[in-house]
């Protein structure tokens, strides 16, 4: 028998029992801040643990400050609680441990605390032990057993992670253990702390976070966060970790001490330097190994989180370079740094919404930013001085009328003046304002009733041309008439000229770019008689004298560099800021100094994936069933093993040069670019490194109606959405599936935009059989929405209920028709968000629905996800995670309305509900779509 003890101590710590233990670096940490802050006893409790940190703990419990306790399996009677002790190897026999621990030292320990292995204690300072701050708050409480530690998210490296060889510990403290200053734990709105108690105030039971039996009349309190905190090192990388262990220096001397004391540096050396036994725990908890290896599996969060460098400019002087980052609440502001300064700066300072772009002025100091009300598109224009920036500097509003969008017409970078253009009469128009950025006094110089936004001004910021489109296709471009006033101008008829007419076939590869300095001349991309276009000038008003300066021969012309102050082409100017594009590394940035031919690196965009093994992009063309050539790229996991050209011959002699054959077919998710007279580019994507990490081939093609590859392209998508279009995407796959690259059994298709409409042509099948080609029929013909009873396999759509371009109830009603026929659909929207996430921790959350998705239909890799992990706002409309079968038609089961943040349920209903009447059944979605709106 097992009797109390009755030797008084201040503090002990039951932290929960070791169980197929190897993180010998997180048991370290922790009792290194026990002794630093004057624990009295450790109790530990072993079920299993691996035999050199056993070792480990058996000095510790030399030094007196441990005692080892067996931890076993016992029978469990409480049907309290909401999971049997023993049911789960994670929590296998923890609660009978914490009932044996306080009832041992519930008389003689004043203060007992029941934390996990990666809690990490601290205090204000490594000075001031836990007792005092405990029994101060004792004292002024006599009423009060509990005292509530607030933890914040943390995250500690692996022991693959450390280099170990080295000064493992040391670095370890300061640079792996990472946390959010700002992101506390919560559970379902609960402070989600550890607990300590003081044992003899009524406290009869204790569960893992609060006590479950307590005399009545007591209560609890939460310890302020200026005297004690915990940092709960897990793995918590999704959340903007920015901070760190200020003062390592009392652990690591310490810690040498003991060390010295008693002769580890022997045992020390022996310790597993990998976490195997957590590994196979986790496997027989049902996750794949690599999911907890991050050396092979790239975290959601370094991928998907803003990037530390994005937008990045040139002030006019050359001489600071601005960006887009996120700050310590992980909104988008402006940051400058200059080329002798070592580190960045803040210049703007918003904690509610992301910037979402910025512009330089002639002004020197004087930005511009823009931002919109959570995706609507209606852009506030702002103004603000960055000369000594602080939170406290005013800020100018451009544009304060809500609903508003407000653009940039005209910025020439040396003039005092700035043109914009707001659509504050009719949202389809922008009148021209200029704004006076000295004193902010705006006037408008046209008042624009006929004219869409694409404004052409000279480097003098003089309206100099304007473009409609006609009712043939073409575009229009009009300059000022004899007649017409240029400081008060308006969209009336008699103001106005014909200068060039573009015909529809050229407008993809027709555009002015500049006027050259003197205003007398101006240059243009160049459609007509060319497929791929020409860089040309003429003087203003004769465009039929084209003086050609390029023809492009591969391509169409991407742009072109002018000289900023001469507008000509190749002078010697001295600062360039030059981005390098890779496909497997993230974007690079440097200065070139023409004068010093030399070039000074600045900053990678994403710096946090230095060092990761990312995926190679392949470039190649195939033809279509029609014989037009497409070009697209192929992006395979890094690990792939490929067939080499000696094994080969042919066609695929060729393919295998360029590393395109993996040596058995891959899992294949067709990513659709959106517009989509838009196109896919080579070089990295956050999007791709995601998908081949977790074992996705990628296949991203430039279809016909694309742009970049020549005006025949892009003009052979007219009037071809959900057919031919469609079917470029189609011979891609084929292609793939043919050379043995694909797995035709194992194929997504997934995109945004034109890409989502695209993907539900795809599931619909409907490309197949379209005949008609009169009027409205002819558009129902083009709609997945009039086909949704042929879709065979499970469906995921996400959607922005701000979206401006593609409304949420286009969704809504695709979604209800898919359920009038049963058919599996995971829905789900963001109520703040547009065309797109764009807020972190609802890109974050979405990337997680998808990565569940594609894991349960193709069964590649995934980084654990569950609702509510990033704190988003999505809300699961409905839910069909049943256990999906490749090509198997199920019913959908769940319907659910739950908020990812966890703060509330709209409704949830998982039994009778398919079985209602159908009309019913669509009309309570409908109603809680709006109900939800």
């Amino acid at each position: 028998m097992q009797r109390a003890d009755n030797k008084p101590k201040k503090f002990i710590a039951c932290p929960s029992r070791l169980f197929a233990f190897d993180q010998w670096h997180l048991f370290i940490t922790t009792m290194e801040l026990y002794r630093l802050h004057r624990v009295d006893l450790v109790v530990v409790y072993i079920q299993s643990v691996e035999a050199q940190v056993y070792n480990l703990i058996k000095v510790y419990e030399k030094s007196g400050l441990v005692q080892i306790r067996p931890s076993l399996e016992m029978p469990s009677t409480n049907t309290e609680l909401d999971y049997n002790p023993n049911s789960e190897t994670s929590w296998q026999n923890q609660l009978t441990n914490f009932q044996d621990c306080l009832y041992e030292f519930k008389e003689s320990a004043e203060f007992i605390a029941f934390p996990d292995w990666d809690d990490f204690f601290f205090t204000s300072n490594y000075n001031i032990p836990y007792y005092p701050i405990l029994q101060k708050f004792a004292e002024q409480n006599p009423k009060v057993n509990t005292f509530i530690i607030d933890r914040y998210m943390g995250y500690h490296e692996s022991l693959d992670e450390m280099d170990i060889n080295g000064h493992w510990m040391t670095d370890f403290w300061r640079q792996g253990i990472k946390y959010s200053t700002k992101d506390k734990q919560f559970f379902a709105g609960k402070n989600y702390g550890k607990a300590i108690y003081k044992p003899n105030r009524g406290i009869y039971g204790v569960d893992l976070h609060w006590a479950n039996r307590v005399e009545d009349g007591y209560t609890e309190i939460r310890i302020p966060l200026n005297k004690a905190y915990i940092i709960h090192a897990r793995d918590y990388s999704n959340y903007k970790l920015d901070g760190r262990i200020e003062n390592t220096r009392p652990l690591e001397l310490n810690f040498t001490a003991f060390v010295r004391r008693y002769k580890l540096s022997s045992l020390l050396n022996k310790l597993p330097k990998s976490e195997d036994l957590t590994v196979e725990l986790n496997k027989c908890l049902g996750f794949n190994s690599q999911q907890l290896t991050s050396a092979q599996l790239i975290p959601r969060v370094l991928l998907f989180n803003d990037p530390k460098y994005s937008a990045v400019t040139l002030s006019p002087d050359g001489k600071t370079v601005a960006f887009l980052a996120p700050n310590e609440f992980g909104i988008s502001n402006v940051y400058t740094k200059c080329h002798s300064c070592k580190y960045s700066k803040p210049v703007t300072f918003e904690n509610r919404r992301h910037i979402s772009g910025y512009q330089w002025t002639g002004v020197p100091n004087i930005i511009l930013f823009h931002q919109d009300n959570n995706g609507d598109e209606n852009f506030r224009l702002y103004k603000v001085n960055i000369t000594n920036p602080s939170p406290f500097n005013p800020v100018y509003t451009v544009n304060e009328q809500p609903g508003i969008k407000a653009i940039i017409i005209g910025n020439n970078l040396r003039d005092h003046r700035v043109l914009i253009g707001l659509n504050d009469e009719n949202p389809s128009f922008h009148n021209v304002y200029e704004l006076d950025l000295i004193n902010n006094q705006m006037r408008m110089i046209f008042h624009n009733q006929r004219f869409p936004a694409k404004i052409v001004v000279d480097n003098n910021l003089k309206i100099r041309m304007v473009v409609e489109e006609a009712l043939d296709g073409s575009l229009v471009y009009y300059k000022l008439s004899d007649s017409a006033n240029p400081s008060r101008l308006t969209s009336d008829r008699l103001n106005w000229v014909e200068y060039l007419r573009v015909p529809s076939e050229d407008r993809a590869l027709t555009l002015p770019i500049s006027f050259t300095q003197d205003n007398q001349k101006i240059y243009w991309q160049w459609g007509a008689d060319t497929d791929l276009g020409q860089l040309v000038v003429h003087d203003f008003g004769r465009p039929e004298q084209n003086e050609v300066l390029y023809t492009a021969q591969k391509a169409q012309i991407g742009g072109v560099i002018f000289h900023p102050i001469e507008r000509t082409v190749f002078m010697d100017f001295d600062a360039w800021l030059v981005s390098y594009i890779s496909d497997d590394q993230p974007f690079e940035y440097f200065i070139y100094r023409r004068s010093k031919k030399r070039a000074e690196y600045l900053f990678t965009t994403r710096p946090e994936l230095t060092g990761r093994k990312l995926s190679k992009m392949i470039g190649f063309d195939y033809s279509a069933r029609d014989g037009l050539r497409i070009q697209a790229y192929l992006s395979l996991p890094p690990q792939t093993p490929l067939l080499g050209p000696a094994q080969l011959h042919g066609d695929r002699l060729e393919l295998a040069r360029q590393g395109m054959l993996p040596k058995k077919p891959q899992r294949l998710i067709v990513l659709i670019h959106g517009g989509p007279k838009l196109r896919d580019f080579f070089g990295f994507a956050a999007i791709n490194a995601w998908l081949t990490s977790r074992g996705y081939a990628v296949l991203q093609v430039n279809f016909r109606g694309s742009v970049g590859f020549g005006k025949n392209l892009t003009n052979a998508g007219n009037g071809e959405w959900g057919r031919k279009m469609h079917q470029d995407l189609l011979d891609g796959v084929d292609f793939l599936v043919h050379n043995g690259i694909a797995d035709k059994r194992q194929i997504a298709i997934m995109g945004g935009s034109y890409g989502g409409y695209a993907t539900l042509v795809g599931m619909t099948g409907f490309y197949k059989d379209m005949t008609t080609m009169l009027g409205r029929r002819y558009l129902k013909s083009r709609s997945p929405l009039y086909f949704a009873n042929r879709v065979k396999h499970p469906l995921m759509i996400v959607h922005g209920a701000n979206d401006p371009r593609v409304k949420q109830a286009e969704s809504d009603q695709f979604v209800a028709a898919l359920m009038k026929n049963h058919i599996p659909v995971t829905y789900i929207v963001f109520p703040d968000e547009g065309h797109g996430p764009r807020k972190p921790h609802n890109t974050l959350a979405m990337a997680g629905f998808i990565e569940e998705f594609l894991h349960k239909c193709l069964h590649g890799d995934v980084e654990p996800f569950h609702l509510g992990q990033y704190n988003s706002t999505a809300i699961l409309l409905s839910d069909a995670r049943k256990e999906i079968k490749n090509g198997e038609k199920a019913e959908t089961k769940e319907f659910f309305f739950l908020n990812d943040n966890l703060n509330k349920v709209f409704i949830k209903k998982s039994e009778n509900l398919p079985s209602l009447n159908k009309r019913k059944f669509i009309e309570e979605f409908e109603r809680k779509v709006e109900l939800m709106r």
